[in-house]
């Protein structure tokens, strides 16, 4: 028992036995028949152990209490049919022990139920978000596999056309910005198309700082529209 059920099992004997001296001259022995409503009471809060305990509690306590009354004993309320009263005390404790212990074990079985449909769903939208994912880098793939092409040629013929002319050209800087750009534009689609291929997860060597210089390539247009500089 805890220390509240103890708290509370000493507050109710004590009003028990007020009510007992209190109510003797009208009921007589069969006052004891109102120790069942305590004894329900413990055992529906503590399990079959609280009842079996206040049952047998509550049994010694009428032998103390018939004993003190005058030219009265235990014996003598047993012979007035105080009897039955001792089995049925311990008995009523254990089947509403028995009870409340088995309405505790249905509250956690469905506490726990709906924690596993709880993390079932969880799971299940973590499932969700992967295939959108995989789905995302599986179009960015396609999307850049398909840039890569006219990429590749509008830098051959910037690079051609820049060899062919002198510095002094009024399209040199031009072709030089065009050649520049489409490089920087064709190294982000060959990240775009590393980043969605699949590959077995591998230890291996590698340079941090290159990691990072890949990674930021995949967030360096977004930052410069939203005026964020990466150095």
């Amino acid at each position: 028992m805890t220390k509240r059920q103890i708290i509370i099992f000493v507050i109710i004997l004590g009003f028990y036995i007020l009510m007992f001296f209190l109510l003797f001259r009208i009921a007589g022995a069969g006052i004891a028949a109102l120790s069942l409503v305590p004894v329900a009471i413990l055992a529906w809060m503590g399990g079959v152990r609280s009842g079996l305990i206040a049952g047998l509690s509550f049994n010694l306590l009428h032998v103390l209490l018939f004993n003190l009354l005058p030219n009265y004993n235990w014996f003598i309320s047993i012979r007035e049919g105080g009897g039955p009263g001792i089995i049925l005390l311990i008995v009523v404790g254990v089947i509403v022990g028995y009870l409340h212990d088995l309405n505790k074990a249905l509250k956690k079985e469905l506490s726990e139920r709906k924690q596993l449909e709880a993390e079932k769903e969880k799971l299940y939208k973590q499932l969700i978000q992967s295939e959108k994912m995989a789905a995302t880098g599986q179009l960015a793939g396609g999307i850049a596999h398909e840039l890569n092409n006219p990429l590749g040629v509008i830098l051959g013929f910037a690079q051609s056309i820049v060899k062919m002319i002198n510095e002094d050209n009024p399209l040199y800087m031009p072709l030089k910005s065009i050649e520049r750009e489409t490089i920087r534009c064709k190294k982000l689609v060959g990240d775009l198309l590393t980043f969605s291929q699949a590959s077995k997860t591998e230890k291996e060597i590698f340079s941090i700082n290159e990691l990072i210089e890949q990674t930021l390539s995949l967030v360096e247009s977004q930052a410069k529209v939203k005026n964020v500089q990466i150095t």
